[in-house]
C-alpha cells in the first residue's frame, strides 16, 4: 500500500497552506498559467529530484519550505525541503522532526524506503555493474506533456542523459531469464581476471629473467641458451666455469712478447709467400704468351727452311721457359702456405687469451656475469607456465562472449505478456473511442501493439494474409499518446506486481488530454480505470493534472481540487499569478 496523504507548503511569513490527498486518482484542473506543471515537477522534488527551484518566480520569495507525508508498506513518513537552502529533513511521521540533512543523504533513507526486496537490488546493482537507485526508476513515475506520443524510449525521462544510459540496464534486468548463470559468470570472470594479472606479472618476470640470464651468457662467450627449462645444465657449465677462473692464473708481460713476436714472424713468412706466388702467376702468364708465340713462328717457318738459323734461337728460349714453368711448380706449395695461416690465426687466438688472464677487469666482469646468469636461474619461477596463461585467457574470452550472449538474450515469454497486456488494455477504449474501434475493425482484429525492448518502443502490428507480422502505421498524435499511457500503466503494474523494484508506486500525468479530440478523449478514463481496476486503488496512486473537467476525460477521481479558489490564483497559494 502506498499513498501521499499530503502536503503542506509554508511561506516566509508563517503561513501554511494544505494540499490533501486519497488512495486512487487525485485530480487537479486549473487554467493555463495556474501551475499545474510546476505541481507536477513539485513532486518530484519533494522525492529527491536535483532539479533546482529557488529561482523560479514560482517560489521565489514567497515559499520556503514544504513538507510531505506519505505512508508505504504500513509505515508513516514525514519529508522537508527547503526552496533557498540545501537543507532536507527526512523522519517518521510520529517523530520530531530532527536534524536538518543534505539531498545525498536525503535520497540514501528513501533508498532504504523503496528497497523493498534487498537481495534483488544487490542482484540489479551486479548484473547491469551501474548504481541504480528508486531516482533511476522515478522514469516509470512521470508521463509529462512535452514528450506525449513519443513511442521510442517512451518514457517522459528518457530525453535526460541521467535516464537515458540507465533504461537499457533496468530493462535487462526486468527481461533477462539468464539472471543466475549471469551473476555466475560475472562472478568468475572478475576471479579469471584477477589470477591473469597475477599470472602474468609472473610471466613478464620470468621473461625478463630469461633475456637477462642470457645476455650475461652471451657475454662468457657459451653457447647455450637458458629457456626456463634448463636451468640445472646451465648452473652446472657455470660451476665449471667460476672454478676455471679461480684456477686461471694470468700470464707475464713476456710470454705475450714471445707469442706476439711469433705472430709477426709467421705473418712476415705468408706476405713473403703471397708476394712470391702472385710474381710466378705473373710470369706463367707471360711464358705462355711466348710458347703460344714460339709455336706460331715454327709454323711460319716450317716450310722455309732458308730461315732454319733463327729457328734455333727461339728452341732454345722454349727450353729455358719449360724449366722456368717447372720450377715455380716445384716452388709454388699452397698447403704451406694455409698452414702458415692456420699457424697465425692460433697464435692471435693464444695472444688474445692471454690478454684476457692478464686483464683484472676481465675476470671481475666475467665472475660478475656468472653471479648475475646463476641468481636469474634461481629466481625463475617453475609453478606458472604461459601454456597454463593462455588457457586461463582462453577461458575468460569464452566466458565473456557467453556473457554477452545472455545480456542479449530476453524472456520472449516475458515481452509477448507484456505486448498482450498492453494491447489488452488499448482495446478496452474500443466502445469509447473511434479511433481504437477503426483500428481493431480495419484489420479484422489483427491489430495489436508490440514492446521491442532494444528500442524501449511501442510498435502497432497486424498480420498480412500469410499470417506475417508487419508494421501498422498510426499517424495521430492522440493515438500514439493513448498507447504511451497504456505502456506506463502495464510497466507500472508489472512492478508493482512482482514487488522487488526500488519504484514509487506512482504516477504523474500532466495535461494529458491536449491532443485529444473531444469525440476521443474519454478513451484516457477508460484506460486508466480498467488499468486502476487491475492494479488496485491502494497500490498505485496517481496524480493527473490538466485544464479539462475529469468528467470530460471520463475521470471518476478519488480527490479533485481546482487550483485556483477565492484564496489563491494556481499551486503556490502564496504567490500570484496572472491567469490566462
Amino acid at each position: 500500500m502506498f499513498k501521499i496523504n499530503k502536503l503542506v507548503m509554508y511561506s516566509y511569513d508563517d503561513n501554511s497552506y494544505t494540499y490533501t490527498f486519497e488512495s486512487g486518482i487525485n485530480y487537479f484542473v486549473g487554467k493555463n498559467n495556474s501551475g499545474k506543471t510546476e505541481f507536477y515537477k513539485f513532486i518530484d522534488y519533494m522525492f529527491g529530484s536535483s532539479v533546482s527551484i529557488k529561482n523560479s518566480i514560482w517560489y521565489k520569495g514567497s515559499l520556503k519550505k514544504a513538507t510531505m507525508f506519505f505512508s508505504y508498506n504500513s509505515i508513516s513518513y514525514r519529508l522537508t525541503r527547503m526552496i533557498e537552502e540545501e537543507k532536507c529533513f527526512f523522519s517518521y511521521e510520529d517523530e520530531i522532526e530532527g536534524e536538518a540533512i543534505n539531498l545525498r543523504e536525503y535520497r540514501d533513507r528513501l533508498q532504504s524506503v523503496f528497497s523493498v526486496d534487498l537481495k534483488t537490488l544487490e542482484r540489479l546493482h551486479r548484473l547491469t555493474d551501474e548504481n541504480l537507485t528508486y531516482r533511476s526508476f522515478t522514469l516509470f513515475n512521470f508521463l509529462g506533456e512535452i514528450r506525449q506520443g513519443v513511442l521510442v524510449d517512451f518514457f517522459d525521462k528518457c530525453d535526460k542523459i541521467e535516464y537515458s544510459t540507465k533504461i537499457i540496464p533496468i530493462l535487462n534486468f526486468l527481461f533477462n531469464k539468464n539472471v543466475e548463470r549471469i551473476f555466475w559468470l560475472k562472478n568468475e570472470i572478475t576471479k579469471l581476471q584477477e589470477e591473469i594479472k597475477q599470472k602474468e606479472l609472473i610471466v613478464g618476470n620470468n621473461n625478463a629473467i630469461i633475456h637477462k640470464v642470457n645476455l650475461n651468457l652471451h657475454k662468457l662467450n657459451m653457447h647455450d641458451i637458458f629457456n626456463g627449462s634448463n636451468g640445472d645444465i646451465i648452473l652446472k657449465s657455470l660451476t665449471a666455469m667460476t672454478e676455471q677462473l679461480e684456477k686461471t692464473k694470468p700470464m707475464n708481460t713476456k710470454n705475450i712478447s714471445n707469442l706476439e713476436i711469433i705472430y709477426s714472424n709467421i705473418d712476415e713468412q705468408i706476405k713473403v709467400y703471397e708476394k712470391y706466388k702472385s710474381d710466378l702467376q705473373n710470369q706463367q702468364y707471360e711464358n705462355k704468351n711466348r710458347e703460344t708465340l714460339l709455336e706460331i713462328f715454327k709454323t711460319i717457318i716450317s716450310n722455309n727452311q732458308e730461315y732454319s738459323y733463327l729457328v734455333e734461337p727461339l728452341i732454345e728460349l722454349t727450353d729455358e721457359i719449360k724449366n722456368s714453368i717447372s720450377f715455380s711448380q716445384y716452388i709454388l706449395k699452397d698447403e704451406v702456405l694455409n698452414k702458415l695461416k692456420d699457424q697465425r690465426e692460433k697464435v692471435k687466438f693464444e695472444i688474445l687469451k692471454a690478454d684476457m688472464q692478464l686483464t683484472r677487469f676481465s675476470l671481475d666482469e666475467k665472475r660478475k656475469s656468472i653471479a648475475i646468469a646463476e641468481d636469474g636461474i634461481k629466481s625463475f619461477s617453475l609453478v606458472f607456465s604461459p601454456k597454463k596463461l593462455k588457457e586461463l585467457q582462453t577461458q575468460l574470452k569464452e566466458y565473456k562472449n557467453e556473457l554477452k550472449q545472455l545480456l542479449d538474450s530476453d524472456d520472449v515469454e516475458k515481452l509477448k505478456s507484456i505486448s498482450e497486456q498492453i494491447t489488452e488494455l488499448y482495446k478496452s477504449a474500443y466502445e469509447i473511442s473511434d479511433f481504437v474501434k477503426t483500428e481493431f475493425d480495419n484489420t479484422q482484429n489483427k491489430f495489436h501493439i508490440k514492446y521491442i525492448k532494444n528500442r524501449n518502443a511501442l510498435q502497432t502490428m497486424t498480420y498480412d494474409e500469410k499470417g506475417n507480422e508487419k508494421i501498422y502505421e498510426t499517424g495521430s498524435l492522440a493515438k500514439h499518446t493513448l498507447i504511451q499511457l497504456c505502456g506506463y500503466l502495464i510497466f507500472m503494474k508489472m512492478l508493482i506486481e512482482e514487488n522487488k523494484y526500488p519504484v514509487i508506486p506512482l504516477l504523474v500525468i500532466d495535461h494529458i488530454s491536449k491532443p485529444f479530440s473531444e469525440q476521443n478523449v474519454a478513451a484516457i478514463g477508460t484506460v486508466i480505470h480498467t488499468a486502476c481496476k487491475n492494479i488496485g486503488i491502494d497500490n498505485l496512486q496517481i496524480f493527473m493534472f490538466d485544464d479539462k473537467n475529469s468528467d470530460t476525460l471520463n475521470i471518476i477521481p478519488n480527490h479533485k481540487e481546482n487550483l485556483l479558489s477565492n484564496n489563491k490564483t494556481g499551486f503556490n497559494p502564496f504567490y500570484h499569478a496572472s491567469i490566462e
